[in-house]
């Protein structure tokens, strides 16, 4: 082999192997980026082993989710329409390494990992809050940035760029007695 494959170090190496092997019919394969980051493909029912499996391998060691996000490719463009993003640091190892699962249009949930990386319940609930995507078994699923009842998830395709959604506002407790609009001459 030549090019990106070969730039692959022993850890991502052994990484995408013992998936393959442990994970059988939930590896759906894999494939190098342009900037030789490996990128292997999981089902979405075999996230949570996948990640447990990556990070108590004492030879592989991803330990630390950086990432976690999501991709809308769009209405009719590619299935699946969406992917999850699991991005992976090995600091023993000094090595990266790249999850994604698909997510079919109309089936927008996978399972949380958040058992297996803390810091992914945040990261989960902005992905469900600005992509509309579900994440069953999460400890506390709502949104994290917008407010409550805001009408739609403003990355995802079909959103309009100009308008089309009205803007929450909340009236504010007590009314505000200052400012601009309550000076007196």
């Amino acid at each position: 082999m030549s090019g990106p494959a070969n730039s692959l170090d022993d850890t991502q190496r052994f990484a995408l192997k013992t998936l393959k092997e442990k994970l059988g019919e939930g590896y759906e394969g894999h494939r190098i980026e342009r900037d030789g980051t490996p990128v292997a493909t999981v089902a979405a029912g075999f996230i949570v082993e996948a990640l447990t499996l990556l990070r108590d391998d004492p030879e592989i060691s991803y330990r630390v989710l950086t990432d976690l996000t999501s991709v809308d490719y769009g209405a009719g463009k590619r299935e699946p329409r969406y992917v999850v993003v699991y991005n992976l640091l090995s600091r023993k190892y000094v090595s990266r390494l790249r999850l994604e699962v698909g997510v079919a249009e109309g089936e927008e949930s996978v399972p949380t990992v958040t058992g297996v990386h803390a810091v992914a319940d945040w990261l989960e609930r902005e992905v469900f809050d600005l992509m509309g995507i579900r994440f069953e078994g999460h400890p506390d699923l709502r949104r994290i940035q917008l407010p409550e009842d805001y009408d739609g998830h403003p990355l995802r395709k079909e959103f309009p760029v100009r308008g089309g959604y009205r803007q929450v506002r909340r009236p504010e407790e007590p009314l505000p007695t200052h400012g601009h609009r309550f000076r007196t001459r």
